[in-house]
């Protein structure tokens, strides 16, 4: 008792005691260094090769794993994502797409994999098609769906040379911010999501020719990055 109450009136002894338990020491001489860093590592890399296991295992029986794995000319859809994030949080708890991305970049030696942007899209669901599409071999990088994402924007309004008027411009941009966070959506989850902006965008475009703009729009912005 007198050992145990000497180490928590010690804070020194404290501090050193969580550094044991993260599985790391870091030394007085040299504060940057990771000792164990090996250990993290090692840790990333079973991580990794239990997710990748995942994917391998339900490329078939998962509509997003087979789309992308089979390289299909489909747009995927925020049901699908909604369907392979709740599978992967089924099998894991620790399957959740920051501590994937941040698993990945452990690893990465080639910068190869880009920091995910935990300020403004650490959250979207589209992060999944890229980090499937990296573990897949589809895509050399890991980059964010946003990366290129006003570019691929502007190329939509652009197709074709027709010409979006301004309104239209601006419905479809409101649209966009929907897909690119969440995946390919119809028009009935958009009046779901956003009633306003569906009136919006029925009445601007027609409901047969806004069901085709919405799906071309979102093969333009779930490109790969």
């Amino acid at each position: 008792m007198t050992l145990i109450h000497q180490l928590i009136s010690n804070i020194n002894a404290r501090k050193h005691l969580l550094e044991l338990q993260k599985g790391y020491i870091i030394t007085s001489d040299d504060k940057d260094t990771l000792i164990s860093a090996g250990f993290s590592k090692e840790s990333a890399k079973t991580y990794i090769e239990n997710f990748e296991k995942f994917l391998n295992d339900n490329k078939d029986s998962l509509e997003a794993l087979r789309i992308i794995y089979n390289s299909e000319d489909t747009v995927i859809t925020h049901a699908m994502l909604v369907e392979l994030q709740d599978k992967l949080l089924i099998e894991s708890r620790q399957f959740s797409v920051n501590l994937i991305w941040e698993n990945y970049k452990i690893l990465d030696e080639n910068g190869e994999v880009d920091a995910l942007d935990t300020r403004s899209n650490v959250k979207a669901l589209t992060n999944l098609i890229q980090l499937v599409r990296y573990a897949f071999k589809k895509s050399p990088i890991l980059v964010s769906i946003f990366t290129g994402y006003t570019q691929r924007f502007n190329l939509y309004c652009g197709q074709n040379q027709r010409t979006l008027s301004a309104e239209q411009q601006e419905i479809m941009k409101q649209i966009a911010e929907y897909v690119i966070n969440d995946g390919a959506i119809s028009i009935g989850e958009l009046n779901e999501i956003d009633a306003d902006l569906w009136r919006k965008a029925v009445k601007g475009f027609g409901a047969p020719t806004l069901k085709i703009e919405m799906h071309t729009l979102s093969k333009f912005l779930l490109k790969v990055a």
